[in-house]
């Protein structure tokens, strides 16, 4: 357990030296953790619910991250619209999620999507305070300054 543990702290710190932000890499440690509490409430399915839920949450944070920047960089002046336009498209997918049967395997699913939004926003804000402390003013554009 202890090497397993040793190795998953490595490979967040891998990602995160190699420049991936605050947010995701809080998922990816968050993902064992909220696995195993899923797998031993509901069983192996339930895990695999917790999982999909995290993955929907990077997904969709990281489409409107990509969304965003890439128009900063091309058309600065349609990045209201493009983030809008993500939202939407966001709030549709998950409207289509509502249609779902509730079972215990899809409230681990809703439980997921919960706990990842809460851990990525809660991620994000801690990288903006640093960014902003460490700069000494506000941080500029949409990206993950962790």
């Amino acid at each position: 357990m202890r090497s397993s543990r040793r190795l998953w702290v490595r490979l967040v710190l891998a990602l995160r030296a190699r420049g991936l932000g605050v947010a995701p890499v809080t998922l990816l440690a968050l993902a064992p953790l909220h696995a195993l509490v899923a797998w031993m409430l509901v069983g192996v399915a339930g895990a695999l619910a917790a999982v999909a839920g995290l993955l929907l949450v990077a997904g969709f944070f990281l489409v409107s991250v990509v969304a965003v920047t890439v128009t900063d960089r091309h058309a600065p002046a349609f990045v209201l619209p493009a983030a809008v336009g993500s939202y939407v498209v966001k709030v549709a997918a998950l409207v289509s999620l509502l249609t779902l049967p509730t079972t215990p395997v899809t409230r681990c699913l809703a439980y997921s999507v919960i706990v990842g939004t809460l851990a990525w926003e809660l991620a994000h804000l801690v990288g903006v305070m640093r960014a902003t402390q460490s700069h000494g003013t506000a941080v500029s554009g949409f990206t993950d300054p962790g």
